[in-house]
């Protein structure tokens, strides 16, 4: 997976320094909504920031954050078109409440690339099946 991601990031242009910091293999299984106690699988977040309460809408590049992140990606290595599962998409929106969004489906070898600060707030629908 790691190799794939380089190869298709050199392949768009990309000529910096590339280093992973991590590396998070992910298996979602449907949760009923009662057990779960949240909307989604994965809740709206930056990637190198958090949102401090105290201060609506701002995201914090501080501790205990990733804040030396510049770029995130994901890389999906099934999709919902394998009947194996329903929902897990991946998705961004304006701010971390906010209702809109855009979805990203998983497809096996699909990509997302993105800047790692709050500027991408992103987040991952239930699984449903």
């Amino acid at each position: 997976a790691k190799e794939h991601m380089v190869q298709w990031l050199q392949s768009s242009g990309w000529t910096g320094t590339l280093e992973f910091d991590y590396i998070h293999l992910v298996c979602r299984e449907a949760v009923l909504d009662d057990e779960a106690g949240r909307p989604d699988s994965h809740q709206s977040h930056a990637d190198n920031c958090w949102f401090d309460p105290q201060a609506p809408g701002v995201c914090k590049r501080e501790d205990p954050f990733y804040h030396w992140r510049s770029h995130s990606s994901v890389l999906f290595l099934q999709g919902a078109d394998s009947g194996a599962f329903e929902g897990g998409n991946f998705f961004y929106t304006t701010a971390k409440d906010s209702p809109q969004r855009t979805v990203v489906s998983p497809s096996c070898g699909r990509m997302v690339v993105f800047s790692a600060g709050a500027e991408n707030i992103h987040g991952v629908t239930p699984v449903t099946k």
